[in-house]
């Protein structure tokens, strides 16, 4: 990646984020799922040396940058392990149970080192922080019977404790049940060692505490109880965890098949996380909602409003949430869906050659609650006339 190009996209970055006390927070999200540095690309997260890669490559930016950038995320969702050598995603090789658990220690530690390399030569003189962004999606049990809730521990164990407890738990390292649970499915497989790769004392001090913000992806919960029907792959993450997954035909559904709103969901998810992880200073960096190509995207506004709702009442509750931002502004491809599923506030026509982009009745929803800073259940522009039909008149846009 050029470093023109970068420059352009920190550009627009550093213009993007203001936050509630009216001075301008710059973020850099320059990770992506692993395919945003040629790193990754090379040899993937099979080899060691992806963790001095990775600090190489932060080295550039942070002394290109770090005068403009004082918000930094290193990685955006490193559960992209488990799609990307789960055969879905790039680098798209199934070696599930093995190079998705060897992919996410090297992610962590690149993550770390990255952070070590700020904290140790850049944050004294440009005082900027440095965090991670997780995808966080929280697990009810499925009903309140004992099994089930001991699932659904199991489930946040795997889901959300794998990434934050080797930086936010005060011993670090992965999550007791999680180490447990994967080497006794390795030896019942007939493996000497567990597949899950072990932290040294080194690699636990060099991440514990490795963050000054956790940047928050949460779209959508789960109902789950322990694996009796379904199957799985052996070896593979989800074998090695033994539940079983769904969501309740009660929640509104989206475009996408994984996503029905449960704003009680992150509500929970905030409690949890408080209470494990000691109260961590988080951003929202990801949240939203798919829905066919439309502007009148009324079932994004409830699902927005919904979610914004219950983000208040966590606040209340004592998370500490500094910023929220929605995915997305505008509809983009999205990375197995391409253009099927809408996310944007903002509707871009894909057929057209400008790609036009029209304000949906979300955009300007959203628009009325960050200036009014309250969520009004029941308001509605007064001349929102914007249809389909009408999206490229200019006199509309």
């Amino acid at each position: 990646m050029g470093l023109k190009y970068i420059l352009f996209i920190l550009t627009l970055c550093v213009h993007t984020y203001a936050w509630s006390d009216n001075r301008l927070r710059r973020f850099n999200k320059d990770f992506m799922f692993g395919v945003a540095t040629s790193a990754y690309q090379v040899e993937g997260a099979w080899n060691v040396d992806v963790v001095q890669w990775f600090e190489d490559y932060a080295k550039v930016l942070f002394d290109r940058y770090g005068d403009r950038v004082k918000y930094w995320i290193t990685i955006n969702q490193p559960s992209f392990c488990f799609e990307g050598y789960g055969g879905i995603m790039a680098p798209a090789i199934n070696s599930k149970g093995i190079g998705d658990y060897m992919c996410l220690k090297h992610v962590l530690l690149a993550h770390a080192t990255a952070y070590r390399l700020y904290e140790r030569e850049y944050k004294k003189t440009y005082k900027g922080s440095v965090g991670i962004a997780l995808s966080l999606n929280y697990g009810f049990g499925y009903d309140n019977k004992t099994e089930n809730e001991e699932a659904a521990e199991i489930y946040r164990d795997f889901t959300i404790g794998m990434y934050m407890n080797p930086i936010w738990s005060k011993y670090g390292d992965f999550p007791k049940t999680v180490k447990s649970r994967v080497l006794k499915k390795s030896k019942e497989q007939g493996y000497e060692i567990s597949r899950l790769p072990t932290l040294s004392p080194e690699e636990i001090k060099l991440l514990k505490g490795s963050a000054d913000f956790l940047g928050v992806n949460h779209y959508t919960s789960v109902l789950v109880k322990p694996q009796t029907t379904e199957k799985f792959e052996v070896p593979s993450f989800e074998d090695d965890i033994g539940v079983e997954i769904s969501q309740s035909a009660l929640w509104p559904q989206s475009k996408s098949s994984w996503l029905k709103s449960s704003p009680f969901g992150i509500y929970r998810l905030y409690m949890y996380i408080n209470q494990k992880y000691d109260y961590p200073q988080t951003f929202i960096t990801e949240q939203g909602w798919s829905s066919e190509p439309s502007l009148n995207d009324r079932t994004r506004v409830d699902y927005l409003r919904e979610y914004l709702i219950a983000v208040l009442y966590a606040i209340e509750d004592g998370a500490q949430i500094k910023g929220y931002t929605v995915w997305s502004l505008m509809d983009n491809v999205e990375w197995v869906a391409g253009t099927s599923e809408r996310f944007g506030l903002y509707e871009v026509d894909f057929e057209s050659e400008e790609k036009t982009r029209t304000a949906r009745l979300s955009a300007l929803v959203y628009k009325r609650i960050i200036q009014k800073r309250i969520v009004e259940k029941d308001w509605e522009p007064d001349n929102w006339k914007i249809s389909i039909t009408q999206r490229r008149k200019k006199d509309e846009l």
